[in-house]
């Protein structure tokens, strides 16, 4: 018989004369065994394929037998289409473990670092990297989690998605000692952790699920709040990511405080994130967060005065905590010394690019420094001091801090119907309109 070389084109067969090419057999194979669409039709064709050195068709009818939708689609899904997702998987494949057969044969074809991934580009990298995101999505999806296989093939996945993927996946952990595990996991398999924890804060506060509800001062905190409070602790299992981390709570502060939310605002300002910042390093983050901490305090001071029962038990008196409230008032506009302005920077440079940043400052400044000047005018009052209340036209006039910038025309005219008020005070006592004694 002649020896056929297995590198042959042609199988020839000596004894009947007859020369066979290898696709002529794998035809009179398919008409001779019909196969259902069961394991063995999927592994029948992959055998086919790479018989004939068919690789790259063969990973072409891979992703045909897939979901249509890409799996970068998919990674906005809530719970409802997470189990979609799963019973879809289940529906167009006889078994689920074939997903992972067809995710080990993209790595074992393409062992070297897949490029990066571009959802607009047809080509054959793209659909093996699609292969791998529907298998990665699978385990994603799965319960309980598989975050150790998640991480894993997080890691095989082309760089500039890896970061976007598994932040998405990280942003539903809850629990302290999981995201622990996930970051440990993380650096394991050489992950960017540092862009992996911003991001995921990131999505957890630009979650759609905490906008549009109504605007209530004191309305309890929400469990959207809630939790968007709790993902700034991604950024604090790392000590050289405390400068971020307050970055974000400061962008989440802003938020609260523009919308009202001011009890979860108060929640989210007692951690201390400024506790291992290097105190030398005195920049915009630090100083911002100081002054929407000072901002809560006078409002909570003020809220301390106003609710005040004289006729509770209680060694403060309401005098006392009117000083208070007044005192801290000043102290958020001005500076413990008296040498600052509220939410104003030391130095123009941003520590971080933030394009939104001078545009919420501006709105809190508009929001919070007239109130802030009107609560102070009530305690003048309360305290039987109209002549401070008066002089809050001169400092709100003042050109070097400029606050009457932040007002509207309604609100200068608010204020001086309350400076007005004061007159009559003035008046009544027997004095001039702007408290000189008239003799």
């Amino acid at each position: 018989m002649e020896y056929v070389s297995p590198d042959s084109e042609d199988i020839s067969v000596a004894d009947s004369g007859i020369v066979y090419q290898e696709k002529d057999i794998f035809e009179s194979v398919r008409k001779e065994f019909k196969l259902n669409k069961g394991v063995e039709y999927y592994f029948r064709i992959i055998q086919e394929r790479i018989i004939l050195g068919e690789t790259e068709r063969m990973f072409k009818d891979i992703r045909s037998w897939l979901p249509e939708m890409s799996p970068v689609d998919r990674l906005e899904m809530n719970e409802r289409e997470k189990k979609a997702f799963i019973q879809e998987v289940e529906r167009v494949l006889p078994n689920p473990n074939l997903l992972r057969f067809f995710a080990h044969l993209a790595l074992f074809f393409y062992s070297n670092r897949l490029p990066d991934y571009n959802p607009e580009n047809d080509s054959f990298e793209n659909q093996i990297t699609e292969i791998l995101l529907f298998y990665w999505q699978y385990l994603a999806d799965c319960t309980p989690r598989q975050i150790p296989l998640v991480t894993l093939y997080t890691s095989k996945l082309p760089r500039n998605i890896q970061v976007e993927f598994y932040s998405h996946y990280l942003k539903d952990i809850q629990q302290t000692k999981e995201r622990k595990s996930c970051l440990l996991l993380a650096e394991e398999y050489n992950l960017d952790v540092a862009s992996i924890t911003k991001r995921v804060v990131e999505l957890i506060r630009f979650d759609p699920q905490g906008k549009g509800r109504e605007n209530e001062m004191d309305r309890d905190i929400s469990p959207e709040d809630q939790t968007k409070i709790q993902a700034i602790e991604w950024l604090c299992f790392d000590t050289s990511r405390s400068l971020e981390a307050l970055l974000q709570a400061n962008r989440l502060a802003r938020e609260f405080i523009s919308d009202g939310r001011l009890k979860a605002a108060n929640m989210l300002i007692t951690v201390k994130y400024t506790a291992k910042i290097d105190p030398s390093v005195q920049n915009n983050a630090v100083r911002e967060h100081n002054c929407l901490k000072q901002y809560l305090a006078s409002l909570n001071y003020y809220q301390e005065w106003f609710s005040f029962d004289e006729m509770e038990d209680s060694e403060t008196t309401k005098e006392e905590l009117a000083k208070r409230a007044k005192d801290q008032i000043r102290k958020t506009l001005f500076g413990q010394l008296g040498d600052s302005s509220f939410l104003e920077d030391k130095k123009e440079k941003v520590d971080v690019e933030d394009p939104d940043r001078s545009q919420q400052i501006l709105f809190l400044k508009k929001r919070c420094i007239p109130e802030l000047y009107y609560l102070w005018h009530r305690l003048c009052l309360a305290l039987d001091d109209p002549e401070e209340s008066l002089d809050l036209i001169n400092i709100v006039a003042d050109e070097n801090r400029r606050h009457y910038s932040y007002f509207s025309q309604e609100q200068l005219q608010r204020l001086l119907e309350l400076a007005r008020g004061s007159c009559l005070v003035f008046l009544q006592t027997g004095n001039d309109p702007i408290g000189f004694t008239i003799y």
